[in-house]
């Protein structure tokens, strides 16, 4: 199971004004760096109804300790999926009245607080398109990647880095961004240049608009 940190926000962090709710759903998930002690990697947005799945060189730490602030992106922005970072489930609807499950409130608060952030999490931010890295081409055989771009209850958190490359968290300049995309764009495959059990590679995307979206630290110190 993984190990709840308790850290001292970022100076970024440290101005954020959080509900309850978003205080204790907000988390995020990094992993044992087995090439540097001490030392953790991103790993994705925290699921506390997996909370027990986690394995045990897993650490949670509070949203706050690990933001870095929000980045703006222009219109046509480059960007590419991370590798081995954990996949976002679809967002639920809104939470009925009564319901307490807290699978629901994490949506609602990371939902609420991009959207206070200026986020558009009611659809991908995509242009809809798959490009082919070795080309800069869109890919034409579209076939079942097709992007979901008006269907909000399939909107992800996708952690993506600027660019058009699949990389590993740990490698390669800048943090980790959070940005509203379509099921589609975060977990389909195009050209297998990694693994066949690789998810979201293969492509790159495009932004349709500009807009923000979340930085967050790539590595944290234990």
């Amino acid at each position: 199971m993984a190990r709840h940190l308790f850290r001292n926000a970022t100076p970024e962090g440290e101005k954020l004004r959080l509900t309850y709710a978003q205080e204790h759903t907000m988390k995020v998930v990094y992993r044992k760096d087995e090439t540097k002690p001490g030392r953790y990697v991103f790993a994705g947005i925290w699921n506390p109804a997996k909370d027990g799945e986690y394995p045990d060189d897993h650490v949670v730490a509070p949203f706050r300790s690990v933001f870095v602030g929000m980045k703006q992106y222009n219109i046509g922005e480059k960007f590419a999926n991370l590798i081995g970072s954990s996949k976002d489930e679809p967002p639920l609807k809104p939470e009925a009245p009564g319901d307490s499950d807290p699978d629901r409130a994490r949506y609602a608060s990371w939902k609420a607080f991009l959207e206070a952030k200026g986020v558009d999490c009611s659809r991908c931010v995509t242009d809809g398109n798959f490009y082919n890295p070795v080309d800069d081409t869109a890919f034409d055989d579209v076939g079942t990647h097709t992007c979901t771009a008006d269907d909000a209850d399939n909107v992800v958190g996708g952690h993506v880095r600027t660019g058009t490359a699949n990389q590993e968290p740990e490698e390669g300049e800048g943090n980790i961004l959070l940005i509203p995309i379509c099921q589609c764009h975060n977990t389909k495959k195009r050209l297998d240049t990694v693994s066949p059990k690789r998810t979201g590679v293969g492509f790159y995307m495009k932004t349709r608009l500009g807009g923000n979206a979340v930085e967050m630290n790539k590595f944290l110190q234990d």
